[in-house]
């Protein structure tokens, strides 16, 4: 299952917006126009995760919350290393990798409702 471009979009805006940070700020970061971080935000537009990588160290925000809105600990190395292992990788294979990181979180998530014995 992928991430939907519109739920990161809103995910990638609100986190730009808590910064304060302008579009125009993220585009030079990222390497983008202004206009294609616009149409990211509004779900318009799908982002490279190398992209989505750079983003998320311009915001200091983990590249996993932005992915599956799970607020973690900030690590920008872990957005960088995310991004470095994604290049060069086709689609599907990307997207299979989410898919892996998002039962993990899934995982992780239902590990913590467990009462403990």
């Amino acid at each position: 299952m992928a991430v939907s471009s519109v739920i990161l979009g809103k995910r990638l805006q609100a986190a730009r917006n808590q910064k304060g940070y302008t579009q125009e700020y993220i585009a030079e970061k990222v390497d983008l126009t202004p206009e294609h971080v616009s149409r990211i935000e509004n779900g318009k537009k799908d982002v490279y995760l190398r992209k989505l990588a750079l983003w998320c160290d311009a915001l200091d925000v983990p590249i996993e919350e932005m992915l599956t809105g799970a607020v973690m600990p900030v690590n920008p190395a872990h957005n960088r290393q995310f991004g470095e292992i994604a290049q060069g990788c086709r689609e599907e294979t990307v997207t299979a990798m989410l898919s892996v990181c998002r039962e993990i979180a899934e995982v992780e998530k239902r590990s913590r409702q467990q009462p403990e014995d």
